[in-house]
């Protein structure tokens, strides 16, 4: 991406720009070190069950917030709209 910008005098990366800064991070990062560097770390191989902290397996913040208020939305409603009347039965509906 450094190469890119000094090249281009600082020329934001637009769509047809991008292939050719992505071919080069996929072939610079994608190699077989990284690629069993993941397999170690995540203890997969060779298995280390110990490899991840237990805190990585508690449940983040937003499975233990309050349902009351989604569940209230998922309740039966009738919507009108433009004269339309659209039954709801716990689907949301893009009018």
């Amino acid at each position: 991406m450094k190469a890119f910008t000094r090249d281009t005098a600082g020329r934001k990366l637009e769509k047809r720009d991008f292939f050719l800064v992505f071919n080069q991070a996929w072939d610079h990062g994608i190699t077989v070190e990284n690629a069993q560097g993941g397999f170690r770390g995540s203890g997969l191989v060779p298995w280390n069950p110990k490899a991840l902290p237990p805190h990585a397996y508690t449940p983040s913040r937003t499975t233990e917030r309050d349902l009351s208020a989604a569940s209230a939305i998922n309740q039966s409603a009738v919507l009108q709209t433009n004269g339309v009347t659209v039954q709801q039965m716990g689907v949301y509906v893009m009018l």
